[in-house]
């Protein structure tokens, strides 16, 4: 098995720029984890305000979530390349104005402005692969592809704070501007590697395949598993401190990236034969399983390996979701591929509401239980979708 799927990726990484655009694109996300943190840190020491460094942090996630769909547009109109030439140099420049702004003592709704421009020009790298993968890639390697994606992703948003906790000795600010930096050569490099014309598919094609789901269903399941992500987010840090241990907050949230690291490995390393509607509702029903049984009172260490398991299924669920996404996108793939980031984003903010709201009142076993109601929501649609699907099927 494991020659087996060192063979898988051998052959994607043999495809061609997905070597380098893997790499490149690792590095271009790099800001996705460290401008929270970096932004925080920056406005918190200038203004003293941890309501301003939220704000000013949350501008950042808004903006991306209203670009991510005109960004797709985009590249299904002009190709990858001129959308990643314009927003790498643009989005590190606005990090690098919350800075200077941050510094001069400026006001609080210049800082919020900055960061909403940097979320604007977030530069759209996991769209990117996945339009540019798409094409490139054989569709019995697309498994692998996407899994690929969140791979690289994963590891950014494990990587940025690091980036930032390793040179904060050197100053906030200078943390910041350097991952900026990095991400913004990085995003030029990969818009090198990228296509220069229209990405968009003839819908002939499209409508060849065989359609087993329709695109918002696919969006409406993305939702929840961003939902339930942000709800661990959030609850897991609630129940390191409950139990009077605030440092395992951290390891319990570190426990989801390693699960989801892990998931993509194994997950993208398989020739799958199955249907990925019928992968999707096992992942969905793993996810659920793990969630539930994080709403009893177990040991933290046992909560550590559930979450791990959640984060097992999170990332090939994603996976799948963008393969589906992949068949039924029609002309304008790389907008769905940005609704579904937006979908994503929006899922983890819901759930980090929640997890917050339901944790400051209730505890943590209500927290976790909302994460359990978005995974088996999220089951049900994809089930009862599918079960719809075959009726009609059969009705022809």
């Amino acid at each position: 098995m494991q020659t087996s799927r060192r063979r898988v990726y051998a052959t994607l990484l043999r495809a061609p720029h997905v070597g380098n655009q893997a790499l490149l694109g690792l590095f271009a996300q790099l800001t996705q984890g460290a401008a929270p943190l970096g932004l925080v840190l920056v406005v918190r020491q200038a203004t003293g305000s941890l309501i301003t460094a939220g704000a000013v942090s949350a501008a950042l996630w808004v903006g991306a979530a209203v670009a991510r769909p005109i960004q797709g547009r985009l590249i299904d109109w002009r190709g990858t390349r001129l959308v990643m030439l314009i927003c790498g140099p643009a989005h590190t420049a606005a990090l690098v104005g919350v800075v200077v702004v941050a510094r001069a003592g400026g006001a609080a709704w210049a800082m919020i402005l900055c960061s909403a421009v940097a979320g604007l020009m977030l530069p759209p790298v996991s769209v990117a692969m996945r339009v540019e993968w798409g094409r490139h890639v054989p569709a019995n390697e697309l498994t692998a592809a996407f899994s690929l994606v969140f791979l690289t992703q994963e590891i950014a948003l494990v990587t940025g704070p690091l980036l930032i906790a390793a040179l904060v000795a050197f100053g906030v600010g200078f943390a910041l501007i350097t991952a900026a930096t990095i991400s913004g050569v990085a995003t030029i490099g990969f818009a090198a590697l990228g296509t220069t014309e229209s990405t968009a598919r003839d819908d002939v094609e499209v409508a060849l395949r065989p359609r087993r789901t329709t695109v918002p269903v696919v969006l409406a399941v993305a939702f929840l598993l961003g939902s339930t992500l942000g709800v661990f987010q959030v609850a897991s840090p609630s129940l390191a401190i409950a139990r009077g241990v605030p440092a395992l907050g951290g390891i319990l949230i570190a426990a989801v990236s390693v699960g989801g690291i892990t998931g993509a490995l194994l997950y993208g390393g398989v020739r799958w034969r199955a249907d990925p509607i019928a992968r999707l509702i096992l992942l969905l029903g793993l996810l659920a399983v793990a969630t539930t049984a994080l709403v009893a009172g177990l040991p933290l260490a046992v909560v550590g390996l559930l979450l791990a398991i959640g984060g097992l299924a999170l990332n090939p669920a994603f996976a799948t979701t963008s393969l589906l996404i992949d068949r039924h996108g029609g002309s304008r793939g790389a907008e769905a591929f940005g609704w579904m980031s937006t979908a994503v984003g929006g899922g983890t903010a819901a759930g980090n509401a929640v997890a917050g709201a339901l944790a400051q009142r209730n505890g943590f076993p209500p927290a976790f239980f909302a994460a359990t109601v978005a995974a088996y929501a999220a089951l049900v649609i994809v089930g009862s979708d599918a079960w719809l699907s075959r009726s009609r099927s059969s009705r022809r």
